[in-house]
């Protein structure tokens, strides 16, 4: 898979859904580097100018493995759940109105 983003501000100001997705179909993913993405370092081959894009293409392409697990998989989508994700917006807001 392919996220070949123009990096402008709208793309720095979102969280990448597209890359959870990819990751899910455990296949090889190529992403534009920003950091926003950098915690997918794990899953992604990244690019930042034609040659590293072609390089991370070839790796993506011919590499004989996935980059990653499936269990790094499965915690990682696992700890990126909605649920997850309002469970720690909670605490932070509870947090907030205690002080």
């Amino acid at each position: 898979f392919i996220m070949p983003f123009v990096v402008d501000d709208l793309i720095l100001s979102v969280d990448p859904v597209k890359l959870y997705e990819y990751i899910n179909f455990d296949k090889n993913i190529v992403c534009v580097k920003y950091p926003e993405v950098e915690r997918f370092s794990k899953f992604v081959y990244f690019y930042s100018d034609y040659i590293s894009y072609i390089d991370a293409i070839k790796k993506a392409a011919f590499g004989t493995e996935i980059k990653y697990s499936i269990e790094e998989k499965n915690r990682f989508l696992e700890s990126n759940t909605w649920s997850v994700r309002a469970k720690i917006v909670s605490k932070m807001i509870d947090k907030k109105m205690k002080k």
